[in-house]
């Protein structure tokens, strides 16, 4: 099928925690450094000796300011953590085929002197945070860096606020959309790096809507695929590298509200639209290709950059 780019009215040339808290038992303080499972680095406060109890079911999880933990435990399914609070230059690093399930995430920012976020690292193989509560405050950093990481959204309406990141270094790593959940990237937020943006299981369908930033910042792929992109006023989907961002063929694209950026690192940097894909929004090109071989690109308008 011939090729077709469509833009209306334009022909271009060069193209703190927010939730409300459930009862449950009293809040768990990482006080101490390594794994989870090792009692004696569990407190009532962060300024507490340790009272060796681990978190269990249920349980309130905050890491204290600058401690380094390993989430080694198996806290999913029935016996999922009620929230995870991680603050101020903490961070909590996931290790090998462990899957952790909760229903709230704050990621606190950095808010001292030379201070650094709250991170958490999903840096082994086969690894999973399984997120099942709606608004969640990242602040801080969730990083997918191996191939078998997934981040997994399986609330009906999930909302991400903050002014935080969803960063990917591997391009075979996952955010995951459950069936008939709705995946709303507030202002501020971003996702970026390399990772595919994509489905729970072989039948299901989720919506993501972008108010925040999507960035393709990274020598490599950010795909996102059988999801539908709805919506997303304000929002940006943007390539800033040498690499490429691709709308893949098993996603729908038919009533997106947010832009398209092209800021390509070189002439090969490519927005690959596999599928039909329609935007009221603008298409800002600066350099690297757009790619809408066999299927329909529309934009309200386009601005060429030099």
């Amino acid at each position: 099928m011939k090729s077709r780019l469509f833009v209306a009215a334009l022909v271009v040339v060069g193209l703190g925690i927010v939730s409300a808290q459930t009862a449950s038992a009293a809040p768990r303080y990482f006080i101490g450094s390594s794994n989870w499972s090792t009692t004696s680095n569990w407190a009532t406060s962060c300024s507490a000796a340790t009272d060796n109890t681990a978190p269990a079911a249920g349980d309130e999880v905050v890491i204290c300011p600058s401690k380094s933990s390993t989430y080694d435990m198996s806290l999913s399914g029935a016996s999922a953590i009620d929230s995870l609070d991680v603050q101020e230059g903490a961070d909590v690093s996931f290790s090998s085929s462990k899957t952790l399930t909760v229903d709230v995430v704050v990621v606190r920012p950095a808010v001292s002197t030379n201070g650094v976020p709250g991170t958490i690292t999903l840096g082994a193989s086969s690894t999973s945070l399984e997120i099942t509560g709606g608004d969640q405050q990242i602040d801080g950093e969730i990083v997918l860096s191996d191939a078998g990481a997934t981040l997994v959204f399986n609330d009906a309406s999930t909302r991400l606020e903050g002014f935080g990141h969803i960063t990917g270094s591997n391009a075979s790593a996952e955010v995951r959309i459950g069936s008939g959940v709705t995946l709303e990237l507030e202002p501020r937020m971003t996702m970026r790096g390399l990772l595919k943006v994509t489905r729970v299981g072989a039948d299901d369908q989720g919506t993501l809507i972008n108010r925040g930033v999507v960035d393709a910042d990274a020598a490599g792929a950010l795909t996102i695929d059988y999801v539908t992109v709805d919506l997303g006023e304000g929002g940006i989907f943007r390539l800033s590298s040498t690499g490429s961002l691709t709308f893949g063929s098993s996603g729908t694209y038919a009533n997106v509200h947010s832009d398209i950026e092209v800021f390509g690192g070189n002439s090969s940097a490519t927005v690959n639209f596999d599928a039909d894909f329609r935007t009221v929004g603008k298409l800002v090109y600066e350099a690297g290709i757009v790619d809408a071989t066999g299927v329909e690109a529309q934009f309200a308008r386009a601005i060429a950059r030099n």
